[in-house]
């Protein structure tokens, strides 16, 4: 298990959406991955970015991939730093082609146990901000010099 998961085994439920688990590996293969989104019509996934490295190179080499993607609203990252290549490549692979999907960094589950803030990537970025606050939460930002408490 992982902090991550809390929100991702139970999100679907508060949102009236069904829940899909891949094949145990899949997670570790694309095309699995963009044939379940498609078979399924999943609208949220959400990755390391890492692996949205993985799957956005898979999806580079085979531009059909992106028909299976249709059903897409939401990618969701966190878990690592999102680097604005991860970003430019979603655009250019996945949002210029077509597809309406919208890619949100999420910030905080090491630092913080789950995610505390979110930002909607445009696909212009230099620098992947950490966003603002989630919901019903404050952050506080420091530095040597800052004293919390």
């Amino acid at each position: 298990t992982f902090d991550v998961s809390v929100w991702e085994i139970f999100w679907w439920c508060f949102v009236g959406a069904t829940v899909v688990m891949l094949n145990s590996g899949d997670e570790k293969n694309p095309l699995a991955i963009c044939d379940t989104i498609g078979k399924s019509k999943i609208s949220a996934i959400h990755f390391v970015p890492s692996m949205l490295k993985v799957f956005l190179l898979s999806i580079e080499n085979n531009k059909q991939l992106v028909e299976l993607l249709g059903s897409l609203k939401y990618v969701f990252a966190s878990g690592e730093a999102l680097k604005s290549s991860h970003v430019h490549e979603f655009k250019e692979y996945i949002t210029d082609a077509g597809n309406q999907a919208k890619l949100v960094n999420l910030y905080g589950p090491t630092e913080a146990s789950i995610d505390v803030t979110y930002y909607d990537c445009t696909g212009s970025e230099i620098v992947v901000p950490i966003g603002k606050p989630i919901d019903n939460t404050k952050i506080y930002i420091i530095n040597n010099n800052t004293l919390c408490g």
